[in-house]
């Protein structure tokens, strides 16, 4: 009951985001929060319905094509660079989806994975350039998705002082998440998510877009999303997987010298103030729960064997994987999440970095194209920055591209979150919704009426002085 249930929402959800693209984003949230849970409680747990979100995902961008918004001609007129980049990657790419589709007989499953993954990230940044209309769009939006992940943290904690359900932990996937890396078993919780990683991601993102919300906001609201950014950054903790606590001083630094770099002094002072409350409170929070001397030993154990990790996993697995897929790797999806549940014959792959998933996925010429369009999608975020320096969303707009460099610093070393479905659409569309920036003009206020200079009655109106108030909030163009 509890599956037809579900696929039920799913469905209509679906509908809803054909219709109504613009609420396609916040069901997806919705749906990628919900899915794992409801998955751990019915029998079997369906491993299909990972691609729950996925499916939303999808009829968003139909969506915005039936509704004429999705305007890829616009795009290319104001990021030239950039939609060359992607046009080129996308070509790039058929090589590897005619190596995967041809490998076996029912391989074209993993194809249409890959091809999903990897174009939800040229979508999501189309669609997310023109996902706002109003300057509220953005931080609603962020909003809903911090307050449906703070909400599911709570398993987090539930699992962590012993409450035994079928939707807590791993238990209902028929493992469990251990380390011995401390010299004894230490449990890696999940809460309701299927995975410490999926856990991890959701608590850190969550921790991340609060803290854009509170520099956004004023007086109390920003107090809450303090107080929920702390609230997530505890709950980082239990997760037990040290490339996601590493995300959070990533995404500090890059914050900070963003704003050093584009002399935001105004923005600086703020900054700190909250990135201090959120650590606080987190780590206070945390001693509440009960210390773990030894799961703190095992994060700070990342600083020992970070240089080895990315040296292995980045330049090392290109090359090894180089030599053993060749050129053009094994082919689109090969090494995506999920497709471990298709069954049919495929290479054993083992690549754990996301340079090297790349390379036994596109090959030579897929990686090139990736790492160009990487690098020219950094450079038009910078240039985006800049021009929305003036809007009420810059905050945001720095705090996304902040988290964005996190995640893709953790990806160099381990990128089998950045695989799944959901999260591959996410931050392509919070990319987007950067350069959406570059869309937006600060508001004026109505222009004050004139009035007589003199007492002169001939005095002509367009010789009085106008007073133009400050710029306020953002629109849109079109």
């Amino acid at each position: 009951m509890l599956l037809y249930g579900f696929l039920v929402m799913v469905a209509l959800s679906c509908a809803v985001s054909v219709t109504k693209w613009r609420w396609g984003p916040y069901l997806m949230a919705l749906v990628a929060i919900i899915q794992d849970p409801v998955r751990k409680m019915i029998p079997g747990a369906p491993g299909i319905l990972v691609l729950s979100a996925a499916s939303i995902w999808g009829s968003t961008v139909l969506g915005a094509v039936l509704a004429n918004d999705l305007k890829w001609g616009r795009f290319k007129q104001l990021y030239p660079a950039l939609g060359a980049a992607a046009v080129a990657f996308a070509i790039l790419l058929l090589p590897s989806a005619l190596l995967s589709a041809t490998y076996s007989p029912g391989s074209w499953q993993i194809t249409l994975v890959g091809l999903f993954i990897y174009g939800s990230l040229l979508l999501g940044l189309v669609v997310g350039t023109f996902y706002p209309v109003k300057s509220k769009d953005i931080p609603h939006l962020i909003g809903w998705y911090c307050i449906l992940a703070g909400v599911s943290l709570v398993g987090a904690w539930l699992e962590r002082f012993g409450v035994q359900h079928l939707a807590i932990g791993t238990s209902a996937l028929g493992h469990r998440w251990v380390t011995y890396r401390m010299g004894r078993a230490l449990v890696m919780i999940s809460g309701f998510y299927r995975s410490p990683d999926v856990l991890g991601w959701h608590a850190a993102t969550m921790v991340m877009l609060s803290i854009a919300l509170a520099l956004r906001s004023h007086a109390i609201l920003r107090y809450l999303w303090v107080t929920l950014a702390g609230w997530g950054f505890a709950s980082i903790m239990f997760c037990a997987r040290r490339k996601i606590l590493s995300m959070l001083p990533i995404f500090i630094t890059a914050l900070l010298i963003t704003y050093v770099l584009q002399k935001r002094g105004r923005l600086l002072i703020p900054a700190i103030i909250v990135l201090l409350a959120t650590s606080a409170i987190g780590v206070r929070v945390y001693q509440v729960s009960g210390r773990d001397v030894q799961l703190e030993s095992f994060y700070k154990t990342a600083l020992d064997t970070a240089e080895r990790r990315v040296s292995r996993h980045g330049f090392q697995a290109v090359v090894t994987t180089y030599q053993q897929a060749g050129f053009f790797g094994y082919g689109l999806g090969m090494a995506s999440q999920g497709t471990q549940h298709i069954a049919v014959k495929r290479p054993r792959v083992w690549q754990e970095g996301g340079i090297g998933k790349i390379m036994v996925e596109t090959g030579v010429p897929g990686l090139a194209g990736f790492l160009v369009l990487g690098i020219i999608l950094g450079v038009t975020m910078v240039k985006t920055l800049k021009h929305a320096t003036a809007l009420a969303d810059y905050p945001i707009y720095t705090c996304i591209s902040a988290l964005l460099l996190a995640n893709m610093s953790a990806g160099v070393v381990s990128a089998q979150i950045l695989g799944v479905p959901f999260v591959a659409a996410f931050l392509s569309f919070l990319a987007g919704i950067v350069l959406a920036g570059r869309r937006a003009r600060p508001a004026r206020r109505p222009l004050a009426k004139a009035v007589a200079c003199t007492s002169d009655t001939k005095q002509t109106e367009s010789l009085c002085p106008i007073t133009v108030p400050q710029h306020r909030t953002a629109v849109l163009k079109t």
